[in-house]
């Protein structure tokens, strides 16, 4: 007789490894849809994580027009997600060739970049958006027939925090303190810098990878959380308070010691990397099609303005300059002048 225990091993790893097939962002088989037709093969972009971090599963939902397919996906469809299309001919529909002429989300264009295989095209859900059915339209031809179509989905809330405990910020919590001259011209210079930046229309330079900007995630202030800041003016040593300042963050803060590596999230071409006001040693990463990210407060730069960088490359280390309390990494990503959270981006299975 056989001993029972190697038969219960065999099955425990079988059921493990069905659980990780399940479990892990990207290694899900994207399957049939419900009209029964297979979509294009399907490739999870690489992701650097630090250990012990996984960003949420990706979820999709299936369109079907005349004649093409849109496959659209997101971590979470709620407010403040980065999402991400892709747009190609159903194969079992007809033949010709895929011209995509527009794609709207909400009345707002976004760019699409034109692969072998269709299109695809990374967007933003609005953390101000209204929860609730959005839609989403593409106008496109096949041999020449100009064809729209529109799909509806559902964006939840993001649920946001909203911290009540006002923050002292020092000299920029007193109504009475005035930057010094050469202060105003240097933050002037500062937005104008990024005024330019922010403004620059870039081909797609996204590569299948992406990479969480630490080696550690522990999150000290979420995405689109509101702080109160204080103000008040000084009387004889005493604060007399006036209504409290809300502020939105609009990026997530992340622990770090000082000199702590920093990672860029994308491949792409650095835009900024130099000290700024506010900002301190900062950089900024152009992907193309108006998406930014952004590295603040950074202790050193380890690039140069020009530079083409991939996901996972160090871009510098945990600093606390500009208009910081501590050491840190303050870390935004910005899309088509929409900010979302920038861990939602590690959910998209973005492919070449």
């Amino acid at each position: 007789m056989r001993h029972p225990y190697p038969v219960f091993y065999k099955i425990t790893a079988l059921l493990s490894f069905l659980i990780f097939l399940v479990l892990t962002p990207g290694a899900q088989s994207r399957g049939r849809t419900e009209q029964g037709r297979m979509p294009p093969e399907k490739h999870a972009a690489k992701v650097r994580l630090p250990r012990g971090y996984r960003p949420f599963p990706t979820r999709v939902k299936y369109f079907r027009g005349n004649g093409i397919n849109v496959d659209l996906f997101a971590g979470e469809f709620a407010q403040g997600a980065a999402a991400y299309a892709e747009i190609y001919i159903d194969p079992s529909a007809e033949n010709g060739s895929l011209q995509v002429h527009r794609l709207e989300l909400e009345k707002k264009s976004v760019p699409v970049t034109k692969m072998e295989w269709g299109y695809r095209a990374v967007m933003a859900i609005s953390p101000e958006t209204a929860p609730g059915i959005k839609k989403l339209k593409v106008e496109y031809s096949i041999g020449g027939a100009v064809r729209k179509e529109e799909f509806s989905f559902q964006v939840q809330s993001g649920d946001f925090l909203f911290s009540r405990r006002a923050l002292d910020l020092g000299n920029y919590s007193d109504v009475d303190y005035r930057l010094k001259p050469e202060e105003l011209r240097f933050i002037e210079a500062c937005t104008g810098k990024k005024k330019k930046v922010f403004g620059t229309k870039s081909p797609d330079r996204l590569r299948a990878s992406f990479s969480h900007p630490r080696d550690a995630h522990h999150i000290t202030s979420p995405f689109w959380a509101k702080r109160l800041i204080m103000r008040y003016r000084k009387n004889n040593g005493k604060k007399v308070r006036f209504p409290d300042k809300i502020n939105v963050h609009k990026g997530i803060d992340l622990r770090g010691r000082a000199g702590d590596p920093v990672y860029a999230m994308a491949g792409g071409t650095v835009a900024i990397a130099e000290p700024m006001y506010y900002e301190g040693n900062f950089v900024v990463i152009d992907h193309g099609h108006r998406m930014f990210s952004l590295y603040m407060h950074l202790g050193k730069i380890a690039v140069k303005e020009g530079a083409s960088v991939r996901a996972g490359d160090r871009i510098g280390s945990v600093g606390s300059t500009g208009l910081s309390t501590a050491p840190h990494l303050h870390v935004s990503l910005m899309i088509q002048d929409v900010y979302v959270d920038p861990m939602s981006i590690l959910s998209l299975p973005l492919r070449d």
